[in-house]
């Protein structure tokens, strides 16, 4: 077979494998998030999640939360295709402490500012564990330990799990944006 055949054969195995991830992205709605799409493979069984009680409260967890003394926040994501393993513990000072110790800092009052929204969110209901039980593919894993006034919560979740709420998803996006914005 001559090279012009094989590059020939070649770019048509190609193709034929791109064309396969284009129709399957084409069936995504048009707005659908990473947090909206089910990333779980095609199994010969169900995939099973963690049960989510009727009344929309998550299970709670039957260990104590375990935080760093002194901290108000610990957030955790793990993960992803390039194996993400990254903590943050933000104090009520303004400090962010990196799982290697590195610190950063923020105005206390921005700390201050993201508990207020935190607890906006009502989230004493939602605290609990919305990881599915089959953790296949590449998501992202997360942990999120906050303590508002003496309460403390826990909140686990994962990229494609189904029935987390709303404000789960709010609480990790303002805890992720806090840290990138004081994290250089």
């Amino acid at each position: 077979m001559s090279v012009r055949w094989m590059t020939y054969l070649f770019c048509l195995i190609v193709a034929g494998g791109l064309s396969a991830c284009v129709a399957q992205a084409a069936e995504l709605p048009p707005s659908a998030t990473p947090h909206e799409v089910d990333l779980a493979p095609t199994l010969p069984f169900p995939p099973q999640e963690t049960p989510v009680p009727q009344d929309g409260t998550a299970p709670q967890e039957e260990k104590p939360i375990d935080m760093p003394s002194g901290a108000v926040i610990v957030f955790k994501r793990s993960g992803g295709l390039a194996g993400v393993d990254e903590t943050w513990v933000i104090y009520p000072d303004g400090r962010i402490v990196g799982a290697d110790g590195t610190a950063f800092q923020a105005p206390a009052e921005a700390v201050d500012d993201l508990l207020t929204n935190l607890e906006e969110l009502n989230l004493k209901n939602l605290a609990g564990d919305y990881t599915p039980l089959n953790p296949c593919c590449d998501r992202f894993f997360y942990e999120l330990s906050i303590d508002i006034k003496g309460l403390k919560l826990l909140i686990k979740t994962a990229d494609g799990a189904s029935g987390v709420p709303e404000a789960v998803w709010q609480a990790l996006d303002l805890v992720s944006e806090f840290i990138a914005a004081y994290v250089a």
